[in-house]
């Protein structure tokens, strides 16, 4: 069989802890840009929870760190990816700042953007950063 078991769920992030076990190695996933990237079809969009920046920082990207470092296991990866300077939101050092709470910075990997266009795309980086991280043992 294969070398590694995946394991994937549909769940909102900052709930993970509820359906997920806590025996991960590695998590990796691109959050949502604040507001803009939306997706049809939820009513729990974190655009729709949380109505201000701040307030999404904190009960949408505060509580998604807090949850991977849950599910993870000592030593566990968490990455994820994002662009640095959003629609005029310092993002990926706003979400850098609370990831670094729970988790050690690695490495950051310059990649290239997304081909599919987004709204809002010539006001962010032609660029995004994946963020590799390690679980803190507390």
């Amino acid at each position: 069989g294969p070398p590694h078991d995946l394991k994937t769920f549909c769940i909102s992030s900052e709930n993970m802890s509820v359906v997920v076990d806590d025996d991960y190695d590695k998590i990796f996933f691109c959050p949502p840009y604040y507001d803009l990237e939306l997706y049809g079809g939820s009513d729990e969009q974190s655009t729709n929870l949380y109505s201000t920046y701040s307030n999404w920082l904190d009960g949408y990207w505060r509580k998604t760190v807090d949850e991977c470092n849950k599910v993870l296991k000592s030593g566990g990866l968490f990455c994820f990816v994002m662009g640095r300077f959003i629609r005029g939101y310092m993002m990926g050092a706003d979400m850098m700042s609370i990831a670094k709470e729970r988790f050690e910075l690695l490495d950051e990997i310059k990649i290239l953007p997304p081909l599919e266009t987004t709204r809002g795309l010539t006001e962010m980086e032609k660029y995004e950063i994946c963020y590799i991280m390690r679980k803190v043992d507390e």
